[in-house]
């Protein structure tokens, strides 16, 4: 299993649609040319991580089968530049996990400086354990 960080767009989209359609439909989507074929690079059960701008992490599941195309937001002007995968074992966060947080379970600062890419182990993993923490202690209160 590989692990992704995924931005939820929210820079281009300041409104959140898009990230809105992601947490609703449990998908991970990429828009446009450059972008949306990177959506290519995940195989089935790899670990995705959406990363809200200034909210840190949101979601997480492993991503399912094949990959679908759509126009973006619905605009027919747009056909085809949606790319999505659905997502499993998928789980919205109540809270999430800040940057400060994600910066002090792994020892050292992220770069989101890309929309889509691929995290190491070393990264990943605390991360991930963080994360099941989190919703486990947030469910049960």
């Amino acid at each position: 299993m590989k692990y992704f960080m995924v931005n939820t767009n929210r820079k281009a989209d300041p409104n959140g649609h898009d990230e809105e359609v992601m947490l609703n439909e449990e998908i991970v989507a990429l828009y446009f040319d450059g972008y949306k074929e990177k959506i290519n690079k995940l195989s089935q059960g790899d670990m995705i991580f959406l990363y809200s701008n200034a909210n840190g992490i949101i979601a997480y599941g492993n991503v399912e089968g094949k990959v679908y195309t759509r126009a973006y937001q619905g605009n027919t002007s747009f056909k085809g530049e949606e790319y999505f995968r659905r997502l499993k074992n998928f789980t919205i966060l109540p809270e999430p996990m800040s940057v400060s947080e994600i910066t002090e379970v792994v020892g050292g600062k992220i770069v989101m400086a890309q929309a889509f890419f691929k995290l190491s182990n070393k990264y990943a993993l605390p991360i991930f354990e963080y994360l099941k923490k989190k919703a486990s202690k947030l469910q049960a209160a």
